[in-house]
């Protein structure tokens, strides 16, 4: 699973929401990016506005890498939970 560039995608996405700003997906309406809208040149000074910034993701770029992922993790609990059993009964105290 760690192996997995679908994983590592979906991994950088949950932290950059979790810890940062949601990314900007495509189609979900006006978002704006956490930064600084002060454009400074030589020449003006100026804030830029209106339109939102560019998305970072479509819903399509979204599914295509989180449901790989999702099917890795659903297989690795799997096993998890497979392994658990089968060490239950190997190690469960039936009398007392």
């Amino acid at each position: 699973m760690k192996d997995s560039n679908d994983w590592k995608k979906t991994r950088d996405y949950r932290d950059a929401w979790v810890h940062n700003k949601p990314p900007i997906i495509k189609g979900l309406g006006i978002n704006y990016e956490r930064r600084n809208r002060l454009i400074v040149t030589a020449k003006t000074k100026g804030v830029t506005f209106g339109s939102g910034d560019e998305a970072d993701f479509t819903v399509d770029d979204l599914l295509g890498f989180m449901k790989p992922s999702l099917f890795l993790l659903t297989e690795a609990l799997a096993q998890i939970v497979d392994y658990y059993i089968v060490f239950l009964n190997k190690n469960q105290k039936t009398e007392w």
